[in-house]
């Protein structure tokens, strides 16, 4: 039989383990954020699935300066406020040119009327994300994107909450086989214990921002 100790350690290793795998498994802030741009495709890609004709080597990833960025996209924005039609049902020459507004913004390095734009993820957080690693070129691999262009623009001080360990001693009972008398008894063990306490502290916060692009021709 297992000492109540014993289940406590199983469980706080079974905790760790699913840290330390089961976080790694989900979706990327890149996957969960994106969106796909109204009337775009990713004609075979399967999203979160690496393309075969796309590997992650092939995907350019790069940055443009959000003085460009910001600008572009509250033109976007103005124009959809501006119009007298939903942009879903804009016709095929208005999204376009919608569309050259924004692409003619990231420097890219074909002319924008030969790129189209799949998709964008949108992200607000304290967390420092990490646009140069494998993970944003796998994903902009898997919508079939040949380029995934950033810009980020600090949004300042914010509150948030995170849970900091505290760690403390205290007396607790423990059951116990004796085999000397043939019976369980009680045993009076000191040990520390960790407990996890809300904390409001101040964090940097962001906005992110990724434009995945097809080029064309």
């Amino acid at each position: 039989m297992y000492s109540s100790g014993m289940r406590a350690w199983c469980a706080s290793l079974l905790s760790l383990v699913w840290v330390v795998v089961g976080a790694g498994c989900g979706p990327s802030v890149w996957e969960r954020s994106f969106e796909l741009e109204p009337g775009a495709t990713t004609g075979t890609a399967t999203i979160g699935t690496p393309t075969a004709g796309t590997p992650a080597a092939g995907v350019t990833v790069r940055e443009v300066p959000w003085g460009r960025v910001g600008p572009a996209l509250a033109a976007e924005n103005e124009r959809i406020v501006q119009s007298e039609t939903n942009r879903l049902d804009w016709a095929a020459d208005q999204a376009r040119e919608s569309e050259l507004g924004v692409l003619r913004a990231l420097q890219l390095p074909v002319p924008a009327e030969q790129a189209r734009l799949i998709g964008r993820s949108n992200i607000t957080t304290t967390q420092a994300l990490d646009p140069e690693g494998r993970e944003l070129a796998e994903f902009a691999a898997s919508v079939g994107a040949d380029y995934a262009v950033w810009s980020s623009q600090p949004l300042g001080k914010t509150q948030v909450v995170e849970q900091e360990p505290v760690t403390r001693d205290r007396w607790r009972w423990e059951r116990i086989w004796d085999a000397d008398d043939g019976r369980f008894i009680y045993v009076r063990r000191w040990e520390p214990e960790t407990v996890w306490v809300p904390l409001v502290i101040e964090k940097n916060e962001a906005r992110w921002v990724v434009f995945y692009v097809k080029a064309e021709g």
